[in-house]
């Protein structure tokens, strides 16, 4: 059996634990390792001060199927999810009845006023 691997690397301790629950999510337990390197860059090499996450043995294949298909990099590099919500695909702020206060789908009392409010929620 393969030992355990490290199937993603990155200098962002946030991007790591997404990572990890988009594994646990599929059913793999994964982890992060790593996370006080990050914060010494520039006292380390940088590729040595990365957030790595890592699948126990047996596990690799399948994490890096789950990554290639659920994870992607947009082109500035920044981590994103396949299928989530972009900027524009997000329901539009609403406005309250009661005040006019602007209010984003979801909520069931207008911050403004505290006013109920309809809609989807």
């Amino acid at each position: 059996m393969e030992p355990a691997s490290c199937v993603f690397k990155s200098h962002n301790l946030f991007e790591a634990h997404l990572v990890v629950s988009v594994l646990a999510n599929n059913g793999l337990k994964a982890y992060v390792r790593g996370e006080h390197l990050v914060g010494l860059v520039g006292a380390i090499p940088v590729g040595d001060a990365m957030a790595q996450v890592w699948v126990g043995p047996g596990d690799t294949k399948r994490a890096n199927e789950i990554l290639g298909f659920a994870v992607t990099r947009d082109t500035q590099g920044r981590l994103s999810l396949v299928g989530a919500p972009q900027g524009g695909e997000l329901s539009d702020p609403e406005t309250c009845p009661s005040c006019g206060e602007t209010w984003e789908p979801g909520f069931e009392v207008c911050w403004s006023c505290e006013a109920p409010l309809g809609g989807d929620t």
